[in-house]
């Protein structure tokens, strides 16, 4: 039995491949994979600029996965709480839960953490992302049970709805009444929004460029009080100085983001960064020091932001399936890559799925 996958093999290089399905599945199991989400990082793998960060080629991508077990062993049946043919949402990151980082609540920075989507071919089981038919799950993954009735596009949002609660709730610990700027509109940033308005913020900023104009909208609907097209107006005229309580960074390669956040954050004011930069960002450390700024980084979920993510996907109280704009087959993924990328003319990304 082999399954069919996409491999990433240099800089916008991707194959088609078929690679087989191991019958030895060990204390893990196997997933029938129902669909992956795209994110702005599978842009970054295609293109090569995050290779060395948190990946080297060739790789498997996919990381927001969610599928039916199709075979699974007797001690991840005990360990997950799920059997065969159930429908589960699978966390990106597998985390050893034993190490000093684990054992001190840092499981995003876990010592052998690994992650679907970014381990090297060749290195380990080969199926290990998400860009496929099957993938051979780690006996250390986190899966959580997805509700039948809920259509694949609006279940893999697990993951970045998971990211913008983390980011937003437990990172920044927005609470009621704050104020609080998104930096960035794309959908972790829109669903950063979401968090927000979820935690009680008084006021919700979205910044975002001109050609994010049709998402505004949406974040309108998620929460959002306030949107501004930073191409067409400065967000210093919007905001009062040092109003901001909370400002998420989530604007990948957009270093003069974090300047403006310490800039506008109030005094005691907390700095989330949840995006790559790559390029090195001048960071105003007396302004810093003289307002007792709090910068936090932040990257992945972590199963209590993915429990809650599932949560609100499961009970309707927000337009998610707006959030999801386009569905590719795994044949169509270069193309879906570029569109998420805005390569394609005419196009208006938000979320898009790789369905196999």
């Amino acid at each position: 039995m082999k399954s069919k996958v996409v491999v990433a093999t240099g800089p916008r290089q991707l194959e088609i491949r078929q690679l087989p399905v191991p019958d030895d599945i060990g204390d893990g199991a196997l997933l029938r994979v129902e669909g992956n989400g795209l994110c702005g990082s599978d842009a970054d793998l295609y293109s090569g600029e995050s290779e060395g960060i948190y990946f080297s080629y060739p790789v498997v991508p996919g990381h927001e996965i969610v599928g039916r077990i199709e075979r699974i062993s007797e001690a991840a049946r005990q360990s997950w709480g799920v059997g065969e043919g159930d429908r589960v949402a699978v966390e990106n990151a597998v985390r050893c839960g034993r190490c000093l980082n684990c054992q001190r609540g840092l499981t995003n920075n876990c010592a052998s953490a690994r992650h679907y989507g970014y381990g090297k071919l060749g290195v380990g089981k080969d199926l290990n992302g998400g860009l496929a038919e099957y993938l051979v799950l780690d006996p250390d993954s986190s899966v959580y049970p997805v509700a039948g009735d809920v259509s694949v596009e609006d279940a893999v949002l697990f993951n970045p709805l998971g990211n913008g609660l983390e980011w937003t709730l437990a990172a920044g610990r927005v609470e009621v009444g704050d104020v609080v700027v998104v930096f960035g509109a794309g959908q972790r940033g829109l669903c950063c929004v979401l968090a927000a308005r979820e935690a009680g913020a008084s006021e919700i900023i979205m910044t975002g460029l001109a050609r994010d104009e049709s998402k505004f909208e949406l974040a309108r609907a998620f929460g959002a009080t306030r949107t501004v097209n930073v191409e067409k107006e400065s967000l210093r005229d919007v905001l009062e100085d040092n109003s901001v309580d909370v400002a998420v960074d989530v604007a990948p390669m957009t270093p003069v983001t974090v300047t403006e956040a310490v800039d506008l954050l109030r005094p005691g004011g907390r700095l989330v960064i949840a995006a790559t930069k790559v390029r090195p960002v001048p960071i105003p450390t007396d302004r810093v020091f003289m307002k007792a700024l709090q910068i936090q980084g932040a990257v992945g979920g972590s199963p209590w932001s993915t429990r809650n993510a599932l949560r609100i996907i499961g009970s309707g109280r927000y337009p998610l399936s707006q959030l999801h704009s386009h569905t590719f087959p795994l044949e169509e993924t270069e193309r879906a890559i570029q569109v998420l990328a805005n390569e394609v003319p005419g196009e208006s990304p938000l979320h898009l799925t790789i369905v196999p």
